[in-house]
């Protein structure tokens, strides 16, 4: 496909439901060089500004205990740490598809991806390493810590970024070795990758740190280059959740939303029934994006989705749209 920047050109495809129950299909857009558009000084000095801590979108989970939250990009998912084996698909609007077990897997606290598979802790010194598409246990990487609580896939080398707590650990997947980063923590559940912010790579940690008698659910930004916290937080007043609510699991994701950069924060509420925020933590450049991402067909029915593709210089660029459709997977490639 030829085109010119700053002007916009557009495909389509169509997707058919010839069965006889209805199908689900979702989608990502997924291209290399994925950056962060420039913050604005609104950005820099205010935690107001619509590119820092703009809610989004909140949705309640559909059982009581999911604790963890990942995303592929096409589905989120979440885990029960009361029922072993469980595992939730929910659509990036938050709505709810299936529930799936897995066998030989415990009660999951965290989960992480890696752009391929899975990772899981069951607070335990084992990360288990997951397939969620073909519903599998693919390896158990065996840690010299005691206990796993939190656990976030560090994408520059492979490792794995995981504590209890109050720690922090680097671990190498092949043996299980582990590199101490920090010790001190105060109420670590979750946390969340990112190498994407600028000046990073940088951790999101969701902590069980209450202000003024609230709930225990903070966001903060942690340097893994300087080995500390920035003076970047969030503290989850702004979303509907009771004062005894609790941090539970996070992640990062540029694909979820088209031209944003957010993260799933997922809180433990007394009812039960946790509460997923979504949270904008910066703006894509983005080249590639659908008109809708996600749906259901019918029998007999057909969705057509545009696909737009917008580039502000020249050169050579290579993108794919990935579809999930039941249990087929099917590229479109420009």
């Amino acid at each position: 496909i030829t085109t010119y920047p700053y002007m916009a050109h557009y495909d389509s495809i169509t997707i058919s439901n010839t069965g006889t129950t209805p199908l689900v299909w979702s989608s990502v857009a997924d291209y290399e060089g994925i950056e962060l558009l420039p913050e604005s000084e609104e950005t820099r000095h205010s935690r107001n500004s619509r590119a820092l801590w703009d809610s989004i979108q909140t949705f309640t989970t559909r059982f009581n205990a999911e604790q963890a939250v990942a995303t592929d990009g096409f589905f989120i998912y979440t885990s029960s740490w009361q029922r072993p084996g469980e595992f939730n698909r929910y659509t990036p609007d938050g709505e709810y598809v299936e529930t799936f077990f897995i066998e030989n897997v415990g009660m999951i606290r965290n989960l992480s991806y890696d752009g391929t598979y899975f990772y899981g802790t069951e607070s335990t010194n084992v990360i288990l390493k997951l397939d969620l598409y073909n519903q599998i246990v693919v390896d158990s990487i065996i840690t010299d810590l005691n206990s796993i609580r939190h656990c976030s896939f560090n994408r520059q080398n492979g490792k794995l970024l995981a504590g209890d707590w109050n720690s922090l650990y680097s671990i190498d997947t092949a043996t299980g070795v582990s590199t101490r980063i920090r010790n001190d923590l105060e109420n670590i559940y979750g946390s969340a990758f990112d190498n994407l912010s600028p000046g990073g790579p940088y951790l999101w940690l969701f902590s069980q740190t209450s202000q003024d008698n609230g709930p225990s659910a903070y966001i903060r930004q942690f340097s893994l280059s300087d080995g500390d916290f920035t003076d970047k937080a969030h503290y989850l007043d702004d979303i509907e959740i009771s004062d005894v609510s609790l941090a539970g699991g996070i992640c990062a994701s540029a694909q979820i939303m088209d031209g944003k950069y957010v993260l799933l924060a997922n809180v433990q509420n007394p009812s039960g029934h946790n509460t997923i925020a979504v949270y904008e933590i910066g703006r894509i450049n983005s080249m590639v994006a659908t008109d809708r991402k996600h749906g259901e067909i019918q029998p007999n029915e057909s969705v057509t989705i545009v696909i737009g593709e917008y580039v502000t210089e020249t050169g050579d660029f290579n993108a794919t749209v990935k579809y999930h459709i039941a249990n087929v997977l099917g590229d479109q490639s420009d």
